[in-house]
């Protein structure tokens, strides 16, 4: 079996811990809490500059501690070599979990190109606000929880993201093996923008000519970001292997890219809902069925790409001052928005402030508020993104990084974080750290040392990561 390497950053945001079992219902849902936990993986066979961007960027914005996947190589394909070890060894990892965490979920994040910008519970409530549209999608379409031949119901719950805002690109391409560009279904922002109520492409405001000739919306996957519950990861990640077995050819250009045999697996799940949308039947005629419940979000409301997406990403406050380096001439052409009309959706205000308890240069930074910083915004939406997924050459993110919000406070956000996590658990010691609370759920950090085989290693193996030591 592949080996799992895990590693603790010991840096969380702040602790709040699951209530006893005699604990008071919860004022809008009626019952006491439930418990789930929150699984950050970042399959590398090493750390650079950017993976400790990465793990800088989930420590200051409260995710928990990271898991380190594939470490050093190890595992049925070699992370040095070969990208199908984020398959294999993301599948071995959440194999090592106990049944009582299939409804655990897990974020999967590129330590190459992935950095946090919001809190987890902006992440965790826009996956759910996402997954529900895509499932009323799937009723219009009067396929949602119809049966495939295998008893599977119909419906979503993982989300990959697309490609990029408005590329009519899909890659990787193949004329043998690119099914996948031929069954991506069509890109669902029209409806996200109306929440919910249709428009005719010519008449809406998000017509071809915001994204440019020959585009219709983004709607082509990648595989750098993922998220979705235990259970349905699994299966899923188990279908790309044996689909990797099945089909991997030594003559074929892409025989390592993860990105082509998800996007394969995903392609015949939707060749089978078309199928099954035509068929007045409840049940497909196939042998097999491929069910996986995927969809992609095509907002990008969790994970903004930067691949041709830069008209359409600008780094602002929303206390009505904008900064860029593009004019706001050039802005305004592919917006049909006024951006200095934008406000923060309640799932930010909501929020506990950016810089709770945090001095700076001895004078307190608590008041202010997420409206009052810098963050990256999707233009074409309106709203600020949780992660920032760099798909182009590693200057993008060099750009971008000064920019974060928590620049140039992260020692001081994480001085803050560890005392308040060292305070906590001084108390309960056995308890885990809440890192979010949403539709009656709380979710807690996970530690690599929950599986059953694993293989950790101290954090001195980060050495690369100056700023990690904050004392």
């Amino acid at each position: 079996m592949p080996v799992v390497t895990g590693v603790k950053t010991h840096f969380l945001g702040e602790s709040v811990f699951p209530p006893p079992p005699n604990a008071a219902p919860h004022p809008l849902f009626g019952h006491a809490f439930r418990t789930r936990g929150l699984h950050i993986l970042v399959p590398t066979p090493d750390v650079r500059l950017d993976s400790c961007r990465l793990l800088l960027s989930a420590a200051a914005a409260g995710y928990p501690d990271p898991v380190l996947i594939g470490w050093g190589g190890r595992g049925l394909y070699n992370g040095s070599e070969s990208n199908l070890f984020r398959i294999s060894e993301t599948l071995a990892y959440l194999r090592t979990l106990k049944k009582s965490a299939s409804d655990d979920l897990v974020v999967l994040a590129d330590p190459q190109a992935v950095v946090f910008q919001l809190p987890p519970e902006v992440l965790i409530r826009r996956y759910f606000r996402t997954i529900r549209r895509k499932n009323e999608k799937l009723k219009k379409d009067r396929i949602y929880r119809r049966r495939g031949s295998d008893g599977i119901p119909v419906m979503d719950s993982i989300l990959n993201f697309e490609m990029a805002i408005g590329t009519s690109e899909c890659w990787p391409q193949d004329p043998e093996k690119g099914m996948h560009c031929q069954y991506m279904p069509d890109s669902t922002l029209y409806h996200i923008l109306n929440q919910g109520i249709s428009a005719e492409p010519s008449t809406d405001p998000l017509a071809d000519d915001i994204y440019g000739p020959a585009a219709d919306g983004p709607r082509f996957l990648n595989s750098g970001a993922m998220i979705g519950p235990v259970k349905d990861l699994r299966r899923l990640l188990q279908a790309v292997i044996n689909t990797i077995e099945a089909e991997f050819n030594e003559m074929f250009p892409y025989r390592t890219s993860d990105q082509h045999y998800i996007a394969t697996v995903w392609a015949r799940q939707e060749q089978e809902r078309t199928h099954l949308a035509a068929n007045n039947t409840k049940e497909v005629s196939t042998d097999d069925s491929y069910e996986y419940h995927v969809a992609v979000d095509h907002g990008s409301d969790l994970f903004m790409l930067s691949s041709w997406s830069q008209p359409y990403t600008v780094w602002m406050t929303f206390n009505h001052s904008v900064t860029g380096t593009s004019s706001a001439t050039q802005r305004s052409k592919h917006d049909p928005t006024r951006l200095d009309r934008l406000t923060l959706g309640s799932d930010l205000t909501s929020l506990q402030n950016p810089f709770p308890n945090t001095p700076r240069n001895g004078s307190s930074r608590q008041q202010v508020t997420w409206a009052d910083i810098i963050l990256g915004t999707n233009t074409v939406t309106g709203k600020a993104f949780p992660a920032y997924h760099v798909t182009e050459l590693t200057e993008t993110l060099d750009a971008r990084w000064p920019r974060m919000w928590f620049q140039p406070h992260g020692r001081a956000l994480l001085r803050a974080q560890r005392a308040r996590r060292v305070a906590a658990t001084s108390k309960h010691a056995h308890a885990e750290a809440v890192v979010a609370e949403v539709r009656g759920t709380r979710y807690t950090t996970v530690h690599a040392h929950r599986g059953n085989r694993q293989q950790e290693f101290p954090c001195t193996r980060l050495a690369q990561c100056q700023w990690w030591s904050v004392e």
